[in-house]
């Protein structure tokens, strides 16, 4: 077994990324096609975006041709895009994802709280939910940390933003998300 990390890491030196996002991106929408052809009511697949390929001009008329062929629609697919990809300050990818955000897709901002910009592209971005790191959930229940995610469900949900809560293992996790109201776990509880 490779973790993640080495094999992404593997993949970015060899330049392969931006082909692994391709292929994961379009073996995604086949997927949603065919659950859909099989009365599987799936309403949305999400994919994570690499840098590389956020920088790419065509991206966003790529994304509607594969959607438009699939008959899908924009709001069926979520782009994930990792918030230390934000912390450059990369205004080809900011445009992309305002491109991407105005054609219709769902822009997710994941592994939030990881970064110092993290407030800053709250404000800036049209992003339709946050996703939680791992890392702030990590220690709940914890009265700091139980303080600190209140604050960004609220935060978020003035924003009129989603919340995912990531990293949710343990029944304290569990009991402490759910009163905190976030939209959606992810774990294993």
């Amino acid at each position: 077994m490779v973790p993640p990390a080495t094999f992404i890491a593997a993949a970015e030196e060899a330049g392969l990324v931006d082909q692994i996002d391709r292929i994961i991106i379009e073996k995604a929408l086949d997927t949603l096609e065919e659950l859909r052809a099989t009365g599987v009511d799936l309403p949305v697949i999400s994919v994570n975006t690499s840098p590389s390929t956020l920088r790419d001009p065509h991206l966003a008329d790529r994304l509607i041709q594969q959607i438009k062929a699939r008959h899908l629609e924009a709001s069926n697919l979520t782009i994930e895009v990792l918030e230390c990809t934000l912390v450059k300050d990369d205004d080809i990818i900011l445009h992309m994802i305002e491109t991407l955000s105005a054609a219709g897709f769902s822009i997710v901002l994941d592994n939030f709280g990881t970064r110092y910009p993290s407030m800053s592209n709250l404000s800036r971005l049209r992003l339709n939910a946050i996703k939680l790191d791992k890392s702030l959930i990590k220690p709940v229940p914890d009265a700091r940390a139980d303080s600190i995610i209140s604050a960004l469900v609220t935060l978020s949900r003035n924003l009129d933003m989603h919340v995912v809560a990531e990293g949710v293992e343990t029944p304290g996790h569990l009991e402490t998300v759910r009163r905190l109201k976030r939209d959606v776990l992810q774990g294993r509880p």
